[in-house]
């Protein structure tokens, strides 16, 4: 199984959690039981993001949630449109 990348949530703390290894070319991130990496916080929506890696090796952050941001090096994305990271 290829890693195509990592994706690191930090904690409450501001410390980095643990690593989650990127093995598809798609991540969600949500409160949701559905989504790949779950983030069980109040400000975190059922479907907050996306991840997706593209075969150039480029990936994409896509903010699914419209009440919450999704912060991408410490810079909030508005939702519905996909930002590279």
């Amino acid at each position: 199984m290829k890693i195509l990348g990592y994706i690191v949530v930090i904690k409450r703390s501001g410390a980095d959690g643990t690593p989650f290894p990127l093995t598809n070319t798609s991540c969600s991130i949500g409160r949701n039981n559905e989504c790949d990496i779950r983030v069980q916080l109040p400000s975190v929506s059922r479907q907050h993001c996306r991840v997706d890696v593209e075969p150039s090796g480029k990936a994409y952050i896509t903010n699914l949630s419209q009440t919450n941001p999704t912060p991408l090096n410490e810079t909030p994305y508005p939702g519905g449109k996909r930002y590279p990271s």
